[in-house]
């Protein structure tokens, strides 16, 4: 014990001369500490080995809380993730800093973590998830991008500077994991039928198989925390860093995230400090995420801000006391989430007893991404309650709530027993009741009339300035709107059943790191190769995106692999080859469709079996991991892959430039013999082609360079008209130039768009007079990498027959390196 309380005061005292001093940065020197915090995303407390899970596999977070400080009553302000993390890092809670529903952002003049640290003469950055806005606001170093899962490879390289300048350091890792698709990770760890599930959830085997995907998603977090710690190791700061591991809210099982039970509000929070925090400690003192900033900082020696709602739990950390706060608060806004109400708020307080819930509006009712129908796990339980009572009060407790809620938390963990009605709990609901009304009171929460504002507070409903200056390009349709960034080829986007546009395309892997130093690779080794560029950073998983607007992305994972693939199970020796390994299978050009409730991939594949392009019907939903190849062998050399569905249910896949051939129920092969559409004049071009129906005509566009030689001019957009879907087809015509391998969709308001990417030998051109440059030297374009996507004038003419033509004029008018005339 003399030796924390020595190591503490060498560690402490600079620091307090830093508050006194006002935070001068160079008082304390290498003194003050490095600090790391790794959050996860909708990981369940309860669901670590270190607190209590007997089917988790978490050793380096179980060996975390061994060398630490585990905390086992600290809650977070609200159980949806861009919230908390706002809260996290502002010190505020929710309503007071302006960000309060999902996809959110906080008030102009709110100053957040990162600010505070770098005013103390720290380095701060980010790697991983960022879901805060605006990025103005928080000045972290990015390591990567957006959507990148933890990757020690881009972490690396700021703690080796860090340490080479003798920079104290703040390292915020936010993980991906795990958040549905549940797609990562080692199943074979879990056997479904074997685990222990919480008591709130029906037994089904669908619930089992999600739980247990779940979990191994939870080993693949528990090995990234590992692997951040080595790096720490690696560079000898093991001594000088405070690592902190947070689980985030809860699943997105019912009774959890989106809620404001403990289950969705009650989070892991783990703290190693050697030297300061006694090994295999715990402590019940009630924290919240709001005091995560303060303690920080206080952490820093930087200055006190004066006007947060969380204050610093540092005595906590240093054993100095074991009690902090008497309660905990929360919100939960379901107006705006995916697939809510229109409105459900929900407001509650928990002390160490009990825990109340206020639902402001009981006669509406709850839904979330969760009760979809064609969510496995929900399905499951529905049909379940038609028989097991169990099951029944499960579905409507979930969805049909009472306005008060009371538990006892020491008798009833899991919050299953509703005290509200109790005459013997009129006295505790009426101090708690008070409590949460004063409160609200201080935080400016007015209750529903706060709930109905909500969409101003969500960056996808235009709230946040890039946001707003993207949805107002898309509502005008006049220009084209650069809507998503990173490395991405052959982008498919596809207005799904669901109101939400899915995005796939030819990606790299996630968390490549190429993704950032090469970022006009061409994707294609052995042209790329030829021309002295290097070599494909095509990976071999299939990502997926979505997104209610056009402008505001969601990553949803990988939810397939070519490891999962009909053809690895025909040919697994062609897998297997060591000139085959990961780096080498690549699959190109995916699109995503949705058909009676499962998800249908095609693709294309160069590598390693270079005729085997899939057909994959995902069952149950796209992160169920349950694959069928109903087109089997039919599927052989199949380039470029596309479905087209008719007004009659019937599907016909297209492929090659252009064959067609309709297909039989449930994708069950090929119906007929395939044929060639070509259009009149000539063939439609190079690859991408698709059929779209538009009035009474089918519309068939391809893609070609401008010059009938490969990679030379620009890639343009082709296009035939037909009465038949399966011809004959009239003249080929022009639709748009640089929009090679586009796909035209419409949105919802029914305007029509093509997709656009960076294509080229070179960097991109300045759009300013393109119309009269000859590009036919090498292959060039104005795309920027990433998604574009570019308006189109679609007429229906008077004799029924169809025009399109790009409005955007850098993309409407032939360049003169085109060799056929319009």
């Amino acid at each position: 014990m003399k030796k924390t309380a020595d190591n503490t005061r060498k560690l402490f005292y600079p620091a307090l001369a830093l508050t006194v001093a006002g935070a001068n940065p160079a008082f304390a020197g290498d003194e003050r500490p490095n600090i790391v915090l790794i959050i996860a995303d909708d990981c369940r407390m309860l669901d670590l080995g270190c607190y209590g899970s007997p089917d988790a596999v978490t050793p380096n977070i179980d060996r975390l809380a061994q060398q630490g400080l585990k905390f086992n009553n600290f809650f977070q302000s609200t159980a949806m993730s861009s919230p908390t993390r706002h809260c996290l890092l502002t010190g505020l809670y929710p309503v007071r800093s302006g960000a309060y529903p999902n996809h959110t952002f906080i008030g102009e003049g709110v100053k957040t973590l990162p600010q505070y640290l770098k005013d103390a003469g720290y380095r701060v950055a980010l790697q991983g998830k960022r879901h805060i806005a605006p990025l103005s606001a928080f000045p972290f170093e990015y390591l990567g991008e957006n959507e990148d899962h933890v990757d020690p490879a881009k972490i690396e390289p700021f703690i080796a500077d860090a340490k080479a300048k003798n920079q104290p350091f703040f390292l915020y890792v936010a993980s991906h994991d795990p958040h549905s698709p549940w797609t990562r990770g080692d199943r074979s760890l879990f056997d479904a039928k074997k685990l222990t599930l919480p008591p709130t959830l029906v037994d089904t085997e669908e619930t089992r198989n999600k739980y247990a995907n779940y979990l191994a998603e939870i080993n693949q977090l528990d090995s990234d925390v590992g692997k951040v710690d080595a790096l720490i190791e690696k560079y000898g700061l093991t001594d000088h860093t405070v690592f902190i591991f947070t689980s985030e809210q809860g699943h997105s099982f019912p009774f959890a995230k989106w809620t404001c039970y403990d289950a969705g509000l009650q989070t892991a929070f783990i703290v190693r400090w050697k030297g300061v925090v006694r090994p295999e400690s715990k402590t019940s003192a009630i924290c919240e995420y709001v005091d995560v900033t303060p303690t920080i900082i206080d952490m820093a020696g930087g200055k006190q801000p004066n006007d947060l709602d969380g204050k610093s739990f540092l005595p906590v950390i240093t054993g100095k006391t074991g009690k902090f706060k008497d309660a905990a608060y929360a919100v939960q806004t379901s107006r705006g989430i995916i697939a809510g109400p229109d409105y459900y708020g929900i407001r509650s307080v928990r002390d160490a007893k009990y825990r109340y819930i206020l639902n402001l509006t009981p006669d509406m009712t709850f839904r979330c991404a969760s009760t979809q129908k064609n969510d496995a796990v929900w399905a499951s339980w529905t049909e379940k309650a038609k028989t097991d009572n169990f099951a029944q009060q499960q579905v409507q407790r979930y969805c049909q709530r009472p306005k008060e809620e009371l538990y006892d938390i020491i008798k009833d963990p899991f919050q299953m027993n509703n005290l509200a009605d109790d005459p013997k709990s009129a006295k505790v609901i009426q101090s708690m009741r008070k409590k949460l009304e004063q409160w609200m009171k201080q935080q400016g929460d007015a209750g529903q009339e706060t709930e109905l504002k909500a969409l101003e507070h969500q960056v996808k409903r235009g709230g946040n300035t890039q946001n707003r200056n993207l949805l107002q390009a898309i509502r005008q349709h006049q220009h084209a709107v650069h809507i998503k960034d990173g490395w991405i080829r052959d982008p498919y986007i596809y207005l799904s059943t669901d109101g939400y546009y899915y995005l796939t395309g030819t990606t790299p892997n996630p968390g490549d790191p190429r993704e950032d130093s090469d970022k006009y690779n061409l994707g294609l080794t052995p042209f790329s190769q030829k021309i002295g560029l290097k070599k494909s950073i095509v990976g071999y998983k299939i990502r997926v995106w979505r997104s209610a607007n056009l402008a505001d992305w969601e990553y949803l994972g990988e939810p397939f692999s070519l490891e999962n693939g009909y053809w690895k199970n025909i040919s697994p020796e062609t897998f297997a080859d060591p000139g085959s390994g990961d780096k080498e299978w690549l699959l190109w050009a995916p699109e995503i469709y949705d058909a009676d409730g499962d998800r249908i991939f095609v693709h294309t594949s160069p590598s390693p079996f270079r005729d085997g392009a899939n057909l994959v019907v995902v069952k149950g939903g796209l992160s169920s991991g349950v694959y069928e190849f109903p087109m089997g062998d039919d599927m052989r050399k199949k380039h470029d892959p596309s479905l087209f569905r008719d007004d009659d249910g019937k599907w016909y896949l297209t492929w090659g430039n252009t064959f067609i051939a309709p297909l039989k129920p449930q994708f069950g092969g090929l119906a007929a013999p395939p044929k060639r559409i070509d259009p009149s004049n000539r063939i439609i071009g190079h690859e991408g082609a698709t059929i779209r129906k538009i009035g009474k005509k089918y519309v068939h566009f391809g893609t070609a360079w401008s010059t009938d030689r490969p990679r030379q001019g620009s890639y343009n957009l082709y296009y035939c008209t037909a009465d038949s879907v399966g011809g004959p087809y009239g003249e080929r015509r022009f639709a748009g130039r640089f929009l090679g391998h586009g796909t035209p969709f419409q949105d919802k308001e029914g305007r029509w768009w093509c997709t656009a990417f960076f294509n080229a030998n070179v960097s991109p051109l300045d759009g300013k007079d393109i119309q009269t440059k000859d590009l036919s030297e090498t292959a060039q374009t104005i795309n920027e990498q990433g998604v574009t996507i570019v308006p189109l004038e679609v007429k229906i003419m008077e004799n029924g027959d169809v025009s399109v033509r790009a409005k955007d004029q850098r993309y409407a008018v032939p360049g003169p390196d085109e060799v056929q005339k319009f």
